[in-house]
């Protein structure tokens, strides 16, 4: 919902769903924009549906995404609305299927992690709610790029043991949805000493059975790529550094690439 001002603009895109069995063909019709006390506009709308499917797309899409599901504490239920972060179910649903609808089908899994364990953690009930979630939109969950663990660079042992203990307890939860790879994010666009600081903890979340992804530059590789399983780098390919990448068996996220984007599909189909 919106309003506005008089003599404003504002822009409305529409998506198009055709359905699988409709012929090739044109396909013509209205749009009516109404308005109260206004008269109505019709605007004339044309669709071509072309005689092919598309292939699947060989590339994975994803979205640093910050919504989530509140848990009932803490007031979070009474923060939801029209915001990057608290949905209603109804709004985390709407997005993500939109999402999917438009190919990013790995957008990052952002609700709290339930740090105590216990059967009737709000935060548990939450995570369990925004998975389900995802499950019936549709979303592919072997893959779980996970943004509320953030095992940083401790190295003492009490720090590290916590590491591994949530480590652990995250990718069981995550397994009863059919994950398979669990990622964690380390310490957002680190470099040098910061990157070599990390290696204990990133080292404890693969002894436990999870895996790290973290946005960087190209010295990510020198420092630990040994320990990370997904870079995502930044600006234009550099085919040098990703046959690097790909000869430790590794696979390359993307981004600002350009930045934002701009409204062209076949642009990222190719």
């Amino acid at each position: 919902p919106f309003t506005m001002a008089a003599n404003e603009n504002k822009q409305i895109w529409l998506t198009v769903h055709v359905p699988e069995t409709t012929p090739a063909g044109d396909y013509r019709g209205d749009i009516t924009i109404a308005a109260p006390g206004e008269i109505p506009v019709l605007m004339n709308f044309t669709v071509t549906v072309l005689p092919f499917d598309l292939e699947p797309a060989p590339l994975e899409y994803g979205l640093y995404y910050r919504g989530e599901i509140p848990a009932d504490v803490n007031g979070e239920m009474q923060k939801t609305g029209i915001t990057f972060e608290f949905k209603t179910p109804k709004q985390y649903r709407a997005e993500l299927q939109d999402m999917k609808d438009h190919g990013v089908l790995y957008p990052t899994l952002n609700n709290e992690f339930p740090y105590w364990n216990s059967t009737t953690n709000p935060y548990l009930t939450a995570l369990k709610s925004a998975l389900a979630i995802r499950r019936q939109v549709g979303l592919p969950l072997d893959n779980i790029y996970y943004l509320r663990i953030q095992p940083r660079n401790p190295t003492d042992q009490a720090s590290l043991a916590a590491i591994a203990e949530n480590t652990r307890r995250a990718k069981s939860i995550f397994t009863a949805y059919g994950c398979r790879n669990m990622y964690l994010y380390g310490i957002d666009e680190a470099s040098g000493s910061v990157l070599q600081s990390e290696r204990p903890a990133w080292q404890t979340v693969k002894q436990n059975g999870g895996k790290m992804f973290v946005a960087g530059y190209s010295d990510l590789i020198d420092y630990v790529g040994d320990l990370l399983d997904v870079p995502v780098l930044a600006h234009s390919l550099d085919t040098s550094q990703a046959a690097r990448w790909h000869r430790l068996g590794k696979k390359l996220f993307n981004y600002a690439n350009p930045q934002v984007g701009v409204e062209n599909p076949e642009l990222y189909r190719r």
